[in-house]
């Protein structure tokens, strides 16, 4: 918590309000000012009851934040003094509209804007400078992402008719109602990689034929939350060959803040602030996942190095013989995976060995979801009980679903002599 507004919270619990006054003064006097911190005291001075005391102090920071020019920081105190106003004060909004126009004075239509919308003419003027705010975010020249469409700059704003265009690279701009603005229209933040897009497109096609990893953790950290490989993709579109996206994504996700999350359709990436939060991301995600899960949470460690794939080792083992009672196939899975990190490999072995020597080949058979890990099973089988291979053979081939599989074990028991009926 700030120290400003941690030393005025313990004045409020102790209602010393004299010394609230005096702290703020105080706080007055830094620079910058405090406004953020100090519009959280007038909250909680408000909720204490003290809302004269709360008001006056509220209007000593609007005055001296007019008087040292911060034009940002008058803009969001003034907007606070008219909302908590008993009545709206004419001179207060035309000081509002005053700080307004200096926070955007370098917006094209702010002429425009205030003409159509002016608050000192309205009764709901707070109402009306956030729709001023809304058309001069989406300003002409503004770089946006139109959801369902693509990017492109903001090229006409239509007050009257409550409109505005974008154009996204096609015959004809995009025209987006006023309304529809703030659901389908997202407004692209200065060196994000949509943005770059538009504004620098060369640079960043070579950016991203030589730096696959960077570049994807450029796209994730421009995205609202974790999205689907078809994201990236859009995002790729046109400085990326489609010829060229499989060898660009296997290089790209290895990139070890890249996490994904989900699976099948549901898959998602999303990007974390360091490699070393992404395995410490990936090692809570092994620890509270569930039997199955567990598998892919230990892939995505495993692959990150070796002090990462130990740990993830280290995890699988614990509880292992709890999982060959309660799902032989799934523990075979695990310990084929197990095999492949570091120090698992002898483990792996003995734990394998146990369940194709004493298992029941169905049971296990019928837990394993991969392909390559029931062919891996069969062959162990075959290893382990020379006699009954051929029988364990023959019956899962009543069961296995895979076409591929179905010829390889049609074809060994061929080979072997062996009946399929």
């Amino acid at each position: 918590m700030p120290r400003t507004l941690q030393t005025m919270r313990d004045a409020l619990d102790s209602q010393e309000w004299d010394r609230i006054e005096e702290l703020w003064l105080e706080a007055l006097d830094q620079q910058p000012i405090p406004t953020l911190e100090l519009l959280e005291v007038r909250r909680m001075m408000w909720k204490a009851g003290r809302k004269t005391q709360a008001m006056t102090l509220l209007e000593l920071l609007v005055e001296t934040l007019e008087a040292t020019d911060d034009a940002r920081g008058t803009l969001t105190a003034l907007r606070e003094l008219i909302r908590l106003a008993n009545s709206t004060d004419p001179k207060k909004v035309e000081r509002l509209l005053k700080a307004f126009t200096t926070v955007r004075q370098q917006s094209p239509s702010l002429d425009a804007v205030i003409r159509h919308y002016d608050p000192t003419q309205s009764r709901h003027p707070l109402e009306e400078l956030e729709t001023m705010e809304t058309w001069l975010n989406h300003d002409v020249g503004t770089v946006v992402e139109v959801q369902g469409q693509g990017v492109g700059r903001v090229t006409e704003i239509n007050l009257k008719l409550g409109n505005l265009k974008v154009d996204i690279g096609g015959q004809r701009p995009v025209s987006i109602p006023f309304g529809a603005v703030t659901r389908y229209v997202r407004v692209l933040t200065e060196g994000s990689f949509l943005r770059l897009k538009v504004e620098d497109p060369e640079s960043l096609t070579a950016s991203v034929k030589n730096n696959p990893g960077e570049s994807l953790v450029h796209i994730l950290e421009g995205m609202d939350g974790p999205v689907e490989v078809a994201s990236i993709k859009s995002a790729l579109d046109g400085v990326l060959p489609t010829s060229g996206w499989t060898s660009w994504w296997t290089k790209a996700r290895k990139n070890p803040r890249v996490l994904s999350s989900g699976t099948g359709s549901r898959l998602r990436y999303h990007v974390t602030d360091s490699a070393e939060d992404a395995a410490e991301s990936l090692l809570a995600d092994l620890k509270s996942a569930g039997p199955r899960e567990r598998l892919k949470a230990a892939r995505n460690l495993g692959q990150r190095g070796q002090a990462d794939a130990t740990r993830a080792a280290e995890l699988l083992i614990e509880g292992f013989d709890q999982l060959i009672a309660d799902d032989p196939g799934l523990a075979w899975e695990t310990a084929d995976l197990l095999a492949t990190l570091p120090g698992g490999a002898e483990t792996a072995t003995l734990y394998l060995s146990e369940l194709a020597e004493s298992g029941l080949p169905l049971q296990v058979l019928s837990g394993i979801r991969e392909r390559a890990c029931r062919q891996s099973a069969l062959e162990q089988f075959r290893v382990s009980r020379t006699d009954e291979w051929p029988e364990i053979w023959a019956e899962w081939l009543l069961h296995e679903k895979t076409s591929s599989m179905l010829d390889h074990i049609a074809r060994e028991l061929d080979q072997s002599g062996v009946s399929e009926a």
